[in-house]
């Protein structure tokens, strides 16, 4: 018998091979990581400032995005998708 990808149940699986418990957990998961979050610098100059597209704002002490290992937007949970020159 198939066991349910994610949890282990063997029974009531969907099409994608998960139970009725697991099925709109992923499917909330992927909808998730799905969200993309675009970050722009706030000024040409700037480093380290940042507008986000779901209408915040951050500003890194030291070094930018990728040098501070950030991979999701804290406001939204979007995937961070940067944006490399200011939007004028």
């Amino acid at each position: 018998m198939t066991e349910c990808k994610c949890c282990g149940n063997e029974e009531c699986l969907n099409q994608d091979g998960l139970c009725d418990s697991c099925g709109p957990y992923v499917d909330k998961l992927k909808h998730e990581l799905a969200r993309v979050c675009k970050w722009t610098p706030m000024f040409e100059d700037s480093y380290g400032d940042y507008d986000t597209s779901c209408s915040s704002a951050f500003t890194f002490m030291d070094a930018g995005v990728k040098e501070n290992g950030f991979k999701f937007c804290p406001y939204c949970g979007g995937v961070i998708e940067e944006i490399k020159e200011a939007e004028e």
